[in-house]
């Protein structure tokens, strides 16, 4: 990519907001929370389009059925539920 319209380097991370990124009983199988890691990028036709890189597990310690919200602070991630319950972790 040359950098064109989408720019060079732009990096997203995204919350599923169900268990192993899934909807249903599956999204609700407590401890299996995903992170989502997508790269902008061109496509054919000159639009823009963030495609998936990898996909991270979260520590089974954030023992959610569902997830909300994603915040960095220093070296702290917080992770939180629609439960309002929290999980904080140290990078």
């Amino acid at each position: 990519m040359s950098g064109g319209i989408c720019g060079a380097g732009k990096q997203l991370l995204g919350l599923c907001a169900g268990n192993y990124c899934a909807s249903g009983g599956d999204g609700q199988q407590r401890g299996n929370g995903r992170l989502v890691e997508a790269a902008l990028r061109e496509g054919p036709n000159g639009t823009c389009a963030w495609v998936p890189q990898r996909v991270i597990r979260l520590p089974s310690a954030a023992y959610f059925a569902e997830f909300s919200s994603l915040a960095f602070r220093g070296n702290r991630t917080l992770i939180s539920s629609r439960a309002r319950r929290c999980w904080v972790s140290f990078l």
